[in-house]
């Protein structure tokens, strides 16, 4: 018996990942690992229907080819019913695409202007909470290297 894995649609389960802008991805997967405030967990096909804030992180899945793609997600919702997924997040970047360099340059920019400008307290709550953010993002490319 041979075993075609791109014609056993009963292993396969939809992902869809929104941002504000657009439909940032939508493809056929075999699992999903989700972060959320309590840790990371893994979906598969016929998971349990679910609706759970996430945090920013790393989102992996495996798709149709067993090949395994890393995201890193902003904040947001993940809905899981009838084996479809799907992402609501603040913003979504392939993990391949993003430059530490790029992102310790802003990191650098932002605790400058903290430090050398009269800013209101709400304004500087806000930009640390955008330096954390960016420094998450430095960590998780970080350790995939």
């Amino acid at each position: 018996m041979v075993n075609n894995k791109n014609n056993d649609n009963s292993i396969f389960f939809d992902l869809v990942i929104y941002t504000p802008a657009d439909m940032f991805l939508s493809c056929k997967v075999k699992s999903v690992t989700v972060p959320s405030p309590v840790g990371s967990f893994q979906i598969l096909i016929n998971h349990t229907p679910i609706l759970v804030a996430i945090d920013a992180g790393t989102v992996t899945y495996i798709d149709e080819d067993s090949e395994t793609h890393l995201l890193f997600v902003e904040n947001g919702l993940v809905e899981v019913k009838n084996n479809i997924v799907v992402f609501t997040v603040v913003s979504a970047e392939k993990m391949e695409d993003i430059e530490i360099s790029h992102l310790e340059l802003l990191v650098s920019e932002a605790n400058l202007a903290l430090t050398h400008t009269n800013l209101k307290d709400i304004t500087k709550i806000n930009m640390n909470k955008k330096i954390d953010l960016i420094k998450q993002k430095i960590k998780a490319v970080q350790l995939l290297n």
